[in-house]
């Protein structure tokens, strides 16, 4: 099972990650990494509803398994699929709060809640999924 690393407060760090590519019948993969926000990295974010936790599918991050719910992986679904018409996106990397943040975290989680509206302002676009 994936666990996170934690994030650095002092140096401003989030995290992003790269979804990789593959076939629609093929499992979900990304990669997170760390960043300084105080770097100004090149990121994509995500909006979307969470929606309900009842239906949960399996998702690889950064080659461990993690469980994720039904809209998340809807959206990621979508997201690589459509990676060849975002242009100069197509390798994006991306904020997506429910991965880039550890949610079972309060201190990280309250921290991250505080510092969204940079994080979504930095943000060379904000990708909003209504399903």
């Amino acid at each position: 099972e994936f666990h996170y690393h934690p994030l650095d407060d002092s140096d401003n760090e989030i995290r992003l990650l790269r979804l990789h590519p593959g076939e629609d019948n093929e499992s979900i993969v990304v990669n997170i990494i760390h960043v300084s926000l105080n770097d100004n990295p090149r990121y994509l974010a995500l909006s979307y509803v969470w929606g309900s936790t009842e239906v949960l599918h399996q998702i690889s991050v950064n080659g461990k398994p993690k469980t994720v719910g039904l809209n998340l992986y809807l959206a990621l679904k979508h997201l690589r699929n459509m990676k060849g018409q975002i242009g100069e996106h197509a390798n994006a990397l991306w904020w997506i709060d429910a991965l880039s943040i550890d949610q079972s975290n309060y201190v990280e989680r309250g921290h991250q809640v505080r510092v969204m509206k940079d994080i979504y302002t930095r943000a060379e676009k904000v990708m909003v999924w209504l399903g």
